[in-house]
Protein backbone atom coordinates (compact mmCIF):
# COMPACT_ATOMS: atom_id res chain seq x y z
CA UNK A 1 0.00 0.00 0.00
CA UNK A 2 1.01 3.76 -0.85
CA UNK A 3 0.20 6.58 0.94
CA UNK A 4 0.64 10.30 -0.69
CA UNK A 5 -0.19 13.44 1.44
CA UNK A 6 -0.11 16.15 -1.56
CA UNK A 7 1.00 19.18 -0.69
CA UNK A 8 -2.14 20.88 -1.59
CA UNK A 9 -3.83 19.02 0.82
CA UNK A 10 -1.12 19.84 3.24
CA UNK A 11 -1.58 23.38 3.66
CA UNK A 12 -5.07 23.08 4.30
CA UNK A 13 -4.73 20.59 7.07
CA UNK A 14 -8.07 19.87 8.32
CA UNK A 15 -8.14 17.19 5.19
CA UNK A 16 -5.79 14.87 7.39
CA UNK A 17 -6.95 16.21 10.58
CA UNK A 18 -4.10 18.81 11.29
CA UNK A 19 -4.85 21.98 12.38
CA UNK A 20 -2.70 24.22 11.58
CA UNK A 21 -1.92 27.51 14.73
CA UNK A 22 -3.44 30.69 13.86
CA UNK A 23 -2.33 32.77 16.59
CA UNK A 24 -2.06 36.36 14.88
CA UNK A 25 -3.19 37.85 11.64
CA UNK A 26 -0.09 36.99 9.50
CA UNK A 27 1.01 40.38 9.26
CA UNK A 28 5.36 40.72 8.82
CA UNK A 29 6.58 41.20 12.24
CA UNK A 30 9.71 42.83 11.51
CA UNK A 31 11.15 39.49 13.36
CA UNK A 32 13.44 37.37 11.71
CA UNK A 33 12.79 33.95 12.15
CA UNK A 34 15.34 30.38 11.36
CA UNK A 35 15.44 26.35 12.19
CA UNK A 36 19.00 25.39 11.75
CA UNK A 37 18.68 21.20 11.48
CA UNK A 38 21.31 19.34 13.13
CA UNK A 39 22.45 15.43 12.29
CA UNK A 40 19.51 13.04 12.72
CA UNK A 41 20.94 9.70 14.37
CA UNK A 42 21.98 8.88 17.53
CA UNK A 43 21.19 9.24 21.07
CA UNK A 44 21.81 13.40 21.76
CA UNK A 45 25.38 14.60 22.62
CA UNK A 46 26.66 12.14 19.97
CA UNK A 47 28.89 12.01 16.79
CA UNK A 48 27.49 10.04 13.98
CA UNK A 49 28.97 8.74 11.30
CA UNK A 50 28.33 10.67 7.66
CA UNK A 51 28.67 8.09 5.19
CA UNK A 52 27.98 9.59 1.78
CA UNK A 53 28.43 13.81 0.99
CA UNK A 54 26.05 15.85 -0.62
CA UNK A 55 24.01 13.55 -2.99
CA UNK A 56 20.70 12.47 -4.67
CA UNK A 57 22.04 8.84 -4.88
CA UNK A 58 25.04 6.99 -3.50
CA UNK A 59 26.14 3.79 -4.67
CA UNK A 60 28.66 2.72 -7.55
CA UNK A 61 27.80 5.64 -9.59
CA UNK A 62 27.08 8.49 -7.25
CA UNK A 63 25.30 11.52 -7.72
CA UNK A 64 25.68 14.99 -6.59
CA UNK A 65 21.99 16.13 -4.57
CA UNK A 66 21.18 18.19 -1.54
CA UNK A 67 21.43 15.13 1.36
CA UNK A 68 23.58 13.37 3.32
CA UNK A 69 23.13 9.63 4.45
CA UNK A 70 23.37 9.27 8.34
CA UNK A 71 23.89 5.83 9.79
CA UNK A 72 22.78 4.33 12.98
CA UNK A 73 25.45 2.04 14.08
CA UNK A 74 24.21 -0.60 11.61
CA UNK A 75 24.08 -3.35 13.60
CA UNK A 76 20.08 -3.49 13.26
CA UNK A 77 17.24 -1.57 12.11
CA UNK A 78 14.81 -0.18 14.42
CA UNK A 79 16.90 2.33 15.93
CA UNK A 80 15.85 6.03 16.61
CA UNK A 81 16.04 8.97 14.64
CA UNK A 82 15.09 12.59 15.78
CA UNK A 83 14.30 15.74 14.44
CA UNK A 84 17.52 18.29 15.94
CA UNK A 85 17.52 21.79 15.52
CA UNK A 86 18.51 25.15 16.68
CA UNK A 87 15.81 27.69 16.84
CA UNK A 88 16.26 31.67 16.39
CA UNK A 89 13.98 34.11 16.94
CA UNK A 90 15.60 37.92 16.26
CA UNK A 91 13.58 39.82 18.84
CA UNK A 92 12.95 37.21 22.01
CA UNK A 93 12.83 34.37 23.58
CA UNK A 94 9.23 32.80 23.00
CA UNK A 95 7.58 29.76 21.34
CA UNK A 96 7.61 30.63 17.46
CA UNK A 97 7.69 27.38 15.84
CA UNK A 98 5.06 24.11 15.69
CA UNK A 99 6.35 21.13 13.97
CA UNK A 100 4.30 18.38 12.40
CA UNK A 101 5.87 15.03 11.94
CA UNK A 102 3.98 13.61 8.18
CA UNK A 103 4.57 10.86 6.28
CA UNK A 104 5.11 11.44 2.83
CA UNK A 105 5.19 7.85 1.14
CA UNK A 106 5.31 4.62 2.53
CA UNK A 107 4.76 1.00 1.10
CA UNK A 108 6.43 -2.13 0.25
CA UNK A 109 7.65 -1.19 -3.32
CA UNK A 110 8.89 2.34 -2.96
CA UNK A 111 11.49 4.55 -0.43
CA UNK A 112 9.65 5.48 2.45
CA UNK A 113 9.89 9.37 3.06
CA UNK A 114 8.96 10.98 5.96
CA UNK A 115 8.91 14.41 6.85
CA UNK A 116 8.22 17.38 9.67
CA UNK A 117 6.13 20.75 8.93
CA UNK A 118 7.67 23.58 10.06
CA UNK A 119 5.10 25.77 10.55
CA UNK A 120 5.14 29.14 11.61
CA UNK A 121 3.10 30.21 14.87
CA UNK A 122 2.38 33.87 14.08
CA UNK A 123 0.67 33.34 10.54
CA UNK A 124 -0.06 29.18 10.51
CA UNK A 125 1.87 28.90 7.51
CA UNK A 126 3.83 25.86 6.83
CA UNK A 127 7.23 27.03 5.62
CA UNK A 128 9.40 24.30 5.58
CA UNK A 129 10.24 20.53 4.92
CA UNK A 130 12.79 18.89 6.66
CA UNK A 131 12.69 15.42 5.07
CA UNK A 132 13.64 11.52 5.84
CA UNK A 133 14.28 8.90 3.91
CA UNK A 134 14.12 4.81 5.04
CA UNK A 135 12.32 5.56 8.21
CA UNK A 136 8.76 5.54 10.00
CA UNK A 137 7.39 7.87 12.35
CA UNK A 138 6.56 6.47 15.85
CA UNK A 139 5.17 9.44 17.12
CA UNK A 140 3.27 11.90 14.68
CA UNK A 141 2.17 14.33 17.85
CA UNK A 142 2.98 17.94 17.00
CA UNK A 143 5.06 19.84 19.47
CA UNK A 144 6.18 23.34 19.78
CA UNK A 145 9.64 24.96 20.29
CA UNK A 146 10.90 28.40 21.43
CA UNK A 147 13.64 30.24 20.06
CA UNK A 148 15.82 33.34 21.32
CA UNK A 149 18.38 35.78 20.05
CA UNK A 150 20.46 32.92 20.85
CA UNK A 151 19.84 29.66 19.12
CA UNK A 152 18.54 27.54 20.97
CA UNK A 153 18.88 23.43 20.81
CA UNK A 154 15.53 21.23 20.85
CA UNK A 155 15.80 17.20 19.91
CA UNK A 156 12.44 15.02 18.65
CA UNK A 157 12.11 11.36 18.58
CA UNK A 158 10.17 11.10 15.72
CA UNK A 159 10.13 7.17 14.72
CA UNK A 160 12.82 4.48 13.91
CA UNK A 161 15.14 3.12 11.21
CA UNK A 162 13.46 0.58 8.78
CA UNK A 163 14.38 -2.56 6.31
CA UNK A 164 13.47 -0.53 3.38
CA UNK A 165 13.08 -3.16 1.08
CA UNK A 166 11.40 -1.32 -1.53
CA UNK A 167 14.10 0.76 -1.70
CA UNK A 168 17.22 0.48 -3.85
CA UNK A 169 18.75 1.82 -1.02
CA UNK A 170 19.62 -0.80 1.60
CA UNK A 171 21.42 -0.34 4.90
CA UNK A 172 20.04 0.95 7.96
CA UNK A 173 20.49 4.47 8.19
CA UNK A 174 18.92 8.29 7.60
CA UNK A 175 18.81 10.06 4.57
CA UNK A 176 18.01 13.53 5.34
CA UNK A 177 17.39 16.32 2.96
CA UNK A 178 14.71 19.00 2.11
CA UNK A 179 11.62 19.26 0.02
CA UNK A 180 11.38 22.51 -1.45
CA UNK A 181 8.81 25.19 -0.31
CA UNK A 182 7.73 28.93 -0.04
CA UNK A 183 10.01 29.57 -2.78
CA UNK A 184 11.32 32.99 -2.02
CA UNK A 185 9.92 33.67 1.42
CA UNK A 186 12.33 31.45 3.13
CA UNK A 187 16.44 31.46 2.24
CA UNK A 188 17.89 27.84 2.34
CA UNK A 189 21.34 27.44 2.78
CA UNK A 190 23.45 23.82 3.37
CA UNK A 191 26.68 23.74 5.01
CA UNK A 192 28.79 22.90 2.14
CA UNK A 193 32.03 23.80 3.72
CA UNK A 194 31.89 21.43 5.82
CA UNK A 195 30.10 18.44 4.58
CA UNK A 196 31.73 16.91 1.45
CA UNK A 197 30.55 16.61 -1.85
CA UNK A 198 29.58 13.36 -2.86
CA UNK A 199 32.66 13.22 -5.42
CA UNK A 200 35.13 13.31 -2.38
CA UNK A 201 33.28 10.51 0.05
CA UNK A 202 33.39 6.91 -0.38
CA UNK A 203 32.25 4.93 2.85
CA UNK A 204 33.09 6.97 5.80
CA UNK A 205 33.12 10.87 5.31
CA UNK A 206 34.00 10.87 9.26
CA UNK A 207 32.04 12.15 12.83
CA UNK A 208 29.84 14.85 13.37
CA UNK A 209 28.40 16.14 16.77
CA UNK A 210 24.51 15.83 16.57
CA UNK A 211 23.70 18.53 19.45
CA UNK A 212 26.67 21.25 18.25
CA UNK A 213 25.78 24.25 16.20
CA UNK A 214 29.13 24.17 14.79
CA UNK A 215 28.11 20.78 13.29
CA UNK A 216 24.66 22.41 11.73
CA UNK A 217 23.51 20.74 8.12
CA UNK A 218 21.26 23.26 6.63
CA UNK A 219 18.88 26.56 7.63
CA UNK A 220 15.72 27.82 7.11
CA UNK A 221 14.98 31.16 7.46
CA UNK A 222 12.70 33.75 6.90
CA UNK A 223 10.84 37.08 7.61
CA UNK A 224 7.98 36.52 10.37
CA UNK A 225 4.62 37.20 8.74
CA UNK A 226 5.52 36.89 5.14
CA UNK A 227 4.16 33.88 3.82
CA UNK A 228 0.34 34.15 2.08
CA UNK A 229 -1.85 33.31 5.03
Amino acid sequence: MIRWLGLAAAVVGLAFGIALPQEASGNVTGSQLAVVVQPPTLADGSSPLLTCGWHTGCGATPTSGIGLDWDDNNTNTGNPWYFRCFCYVSDTNRTAFTMYPVTNQQGSTVCDIQTVWVVERHSGALMAIPTFTHVNITDSSSFSWSGGPITIYHSRHIGDTINDTGCTWLGSHVHEYHTSYQAGLVTITRDTGLYPTVATCSSSCGTFQNNDINKWIRKFAWAEGAAPH
